[in-house]
């Protein structure tokens, strides 16, 4: 399942995402497929939304569970085009080797 803060986040609702966090929402949940809160914002293309996630203490480097086949947020980012969310990650120590279930890195 997701939590509020996952669907607020995958909408790029920003404003209701800084209130969930405020109120104590988790920033590092992952749904049973593996998709975290971080993944989400990426997903969203929205940086601010990447950056209040960050900034308030979200894992870029989340592992995922034996089984289960997701991209790090930075290659995601990569992959996407998505260069601010890239530095983003980067500056909120990302690690650049992490490579995705076909072994392709950032």
């Amino acid at each position: 399942g997701r939590t509020a803060l996952d669907w607020a986040t995958a909408l790029a609702q920003v404003a209701d995402m800084e209130v969930l966090i405020e109120y104590g929402s988790d920033l590092n949940t992952m749904d049973k497929s593996g998709r975290t809160t971080i993944l989400h914002a990426i997903d969203s293309h929205n940086d601010d939304a990447v950056h209040m996630l960050l900034k308030s203490g979200a894992n870029p480097n989340p592992k995922m569970p034996k089984g289960l086949y997701r991209s790090s947020p930075l290659t995601a980012a990569s992959f996407g085009g998505l260069e601010n969310m890239v530095k983003l990650l980067l500056d909120y120590g990302a690690e650049v080797d992490a490579y995705n279930p076909e072994g392709r890195t950032a």
